[in-house]
């Protein structure tokens, strides 16, 4: 059985352009309540948005979690020069500078070093008075027995003092995604500052928080730089292709409006960005294109044929509304179907993908006309005005 809507399609293509600035100015509306969305945005970098609640290996991970909690800490690393060992004054300062300021970091539970090093063996502390009072022999001294310590040299030291960790225990098991982050910046601030009190000690620091911390940078980072590339590039090869900077604007517009629009609803509806669902702008913003070429290439043909502008918008409106309507049911459905996944991740990238894909077809409809005919006029009087 043939499906024909050639009969909806004439209706909803005089509808679109008859009622074309009252459609905009609905649009416009929308995306600005939308937008204030954008402020809600969110990201997550943990485990948790890999693994669903029903997953067999979360309930594994958290039973091991259970009998053997993993502490949450951060490791400092101090290396010694090419050659060298850590058994020297200045690196051995950098460490005592460290176990004075550890408690700047929100959380900070104890710091264990070589300095406060006590053998659980035979109870004796490694370094037994301050470290200006050590001879460079005395120091040659404590690095062949700490060498000798196989339970330090299991934990704190290299086989060889070439390197030695300050691990920096915290209370933050229960921490949530705010204070994760402070965590996190309070780091990195207390490394670069020893290494600024230091400047001779090669010092790096190590820990899940700024792992986190990374991720959601890199996170925002795609949204922030490569949308917009991706966004410019299209709309540039929309320009040389149909040779018309007014249609490139006009698409601008509309994916600009398309990605305000999804981005402001996910965060309304409680979405967090993470490392999979953040390149799900990306799929939106070539999707709402597709569908700005297919009107723009037919009404660039009504128009070479001598109709009007508001004829070829209708026109193309109604040619199109069938085979764009069904690519967006079709794509939406089928990025829907990703809710079938056992990743929340994957999951996520679906559900955003398929909420752009109904702004990206709405707007096709209500704000592009208005849109494409406002630009061709204003073209047209321009090149009017010049001859």
């Amino acid at each position: 059985m043939k499906l024909d809507l050639s009969a909806l399609a004439n209706r909803v293509a005089t509808l679109c352009v008859e009622r074309r600035l009252a459609l905009f100015t609905a649009s416009g509306l929308m995306m600005v309540m939308l937008a204030t969305g954008i402020l809600l945005t969110s990201f997550d970098g943990t485990f948790n948005a890999l693994l669903t609640e029903s997953d067999p290996y979360l309930d594994e991970l958290e039973i091991m979690d259970d009998e053997f909690p993993i502490p949450t800490e951060a490791a400092f690393i101090f290396v010694a020069p090419e050659g060298g060992t850590i058994f020297d004054t200045a690196i051995l300062r950098a460490i005592e500078d460290l176990r004075e300021s550890y408690e700047v970091v929100p959380l900070a539970d104890y710091l264990s070093t070589i300095i406060n090093w006590v053998s659980p063996e035979t109870q004796r502390r490694l370094f037994a008075k301050r470290i200006n009072e050590y001879s460079e022999a005395e120091l040659s001294a404590l690095a062949e027995t700490a060498i000798q310590d196989r339970l330090l040299t299991n934990n704190l030291l290299a086989k060889d003092a070439s390197l030695t960790f300050g691990n920096l225990s915290l209370n933050a098991r229960d921490a949530g995604v705010d204070q994760r982050m402070e965590i996190a910046t309070a780091i990195k601030q207390l490394r670069d500052d020893i290494r600024a009190r230091h400047p001779d000690v090669e010092l790096y620091v190590g820990s899940d928080f700024i792992l986190e911390q990374s991720s959601q940078s890199a996170m925002i980072k795609d949204l922030t730089s490569l949308l917009p590339i991706v966004i410019i590039i299209c709309v540039l090869v929309i320009c040389y292709c149909f040779r018309s900077i007014t249609l490139g604007a006009s698409i601008l517009i509309h994916v600009l409006f398309t990605t305000i629009c999804t981005i402001g609803t996910v965060n309304y509806f409680g979405f967090s960005f993470n490392s999979i669902s953040v390149i799900a702008p990306l799929v939106v913003i070539i999707i709402a294109v597709a569908n700005s070429v297919h009107i723009i290439s037919i009404y660039k043909q009504a128009l070479a044929s001598g109709m009007d502008h508001l004829q070829a918008m209708r026109h193309s409106l109604a040619y199109n509304f069938q085979p764009i309507s069904l690519a967006a049911v079709t794509t939406a459905i089928g990025f829907s179907s990703l809710n079938m996944t056992s990743s929340p991740a994957i999951q996520d990238f679906g559900r955003i993908v398929a909420i752009g894909i109904v702004f990206a077809y709405s707007l096709t409809f209500t704000l592009l006309p208005a849109l494409m005919v406002w630009f061709s006029r204003l073209a047209g009087n321009t090149e009017t005005q010049s001859s």
